[in-house]
């Protein structure tokens, strides 16, 4: 199996979309067994689902290894907010709780999102092969 990603809630939406190439690695991390979720991410997604498309997308959610959130994840992930937001820049909880996952685990992060630029340490995926 190829390294865990932690797929975030705008790549995924970039591959329901077909939105290249962040669609490309979704399908890739899918494939190869590699895709990650959180709850955070699953609770984006399923808020925005529409009825017909449930059938679809959840069986995709249920294939991804489950990163799970702990009780202290939320106090280090408001601990990472603050650091950004006395440097002038906030970004949303549901955004500092993924890369904060991201980070304790060590897993790259999936993402299609500008926030998540502000987090240093997060890793990518890697593009190639």
């Amino acid at each position: 199996m190829a390294q865990l990603a932690l797929v975030d809630t705008s790549a995924w939406i970039a591959f329901f979309r077909g939105d290249e190439p962040v669609a490309g690695l979704v399908d890739r991390a899918l494939a190869d067994g590699a895709a990650a979720l959180c709850g955070v991410v699953e609770l984006e997604l399923r808020e925005g689902l529409k009825l017909d498309e449930r059938s679809h997308v959840l069986p995709l959610l249920g294939a991804a290894t489950r990163i799970p959130i702990a009780e202290d994840d939320w106090a280090q992930a408001g601990d990472l907010l603050a650091d950004l937001r006395r440097q002038g820049v906030t970004v949303p909880s549901t955004d500092g709780l993924i890369a904060h996952l991201a980070l304790r685990h060590k897993v790259p992060l999936l993402e299609n999102d500008a926030h998540f630029r502000h987090f240093p340490g997060l890793s990518r995926p890697r593009q190639d092969g």
